[in-house]
């Protein structure tokens, strides 16, 4: 046998050493071996890995309570900027909340503060003057209105405010 060759001491076959671990047996017998030892323990070594998971969940969310803790200035600012870059997000659950308060099926087509601009401009749609301050659901959402592109429109503060429930049409009439 030249020294590019060794026996395992499990099955006797003569492999090639990269065919051996630093013990004795073969790959392939370590490998039997190991999946014996698992379908005959299977039951306490799932036990064992879920322990284990629920330990590092709870040191991952211990951990994660104190950095917000300890930063929470930080995260906050983070997160208000986050808010504020995407005012999607709030108009969607904001509208969501509101369906399901006044009992109305909930539909919810996603767009962006973009999309509504590059539709309707960035100018309140009643009036014409004022900036893009409120995102107003044309159609009210307590008369069933989606939040949908087609169903939105962006308004000023004082026009959102005074058309209040009323369709956009209705109140287009009143005020044209």
């Amino acid at each position: 046998m030249d020294a590019t060759h060794k026996t395992c001491v499990k099955c006797g076959e003569t492999k090639p050493l990269s065919e051996f671990p630093p013990r004795g047996k073969c790959r392939a017998c370590c490998r039997r071996k190991q999946t014996e030892y698992r379908v005959k323990n299977r039951d306490r070594l799932l036990e064992r890995k879920r322990k284990a998971y629920w330990r590092d969940v709870e040191e991952t969310r211990r951990l994660a309570r104190e950095y917000r803790r300890t930063n929470i200035e930080t995260i906050s600012a983070d997160e208000a900027a986050w808010r504020r870059a995407h005012p999607e997000h709030n108009w969607k659950h904001h509208y969501i909340k509101r369906a399901k308060r006044f009992g109305v099926p909930v539909v919810v087509e996603p767009f962006s503060k973009a999309d509504v601009v590059a539709l309707y401009g960035d100018r309140c749609v009643y009036c014409g003057v004022g900036e893009f301050e409120h995102l107003d659901h044309y159609e009210p959402v307590s008369k069933g209105g989606a939040h949908t592109l087609a169903n939105v429109r962006p308004s000023c503060a004082a026009c959102n405010k005074s058309k209040h429930v009323n369709p956009g049409e209705d109140f287009e009439r009143r005020n044209g």
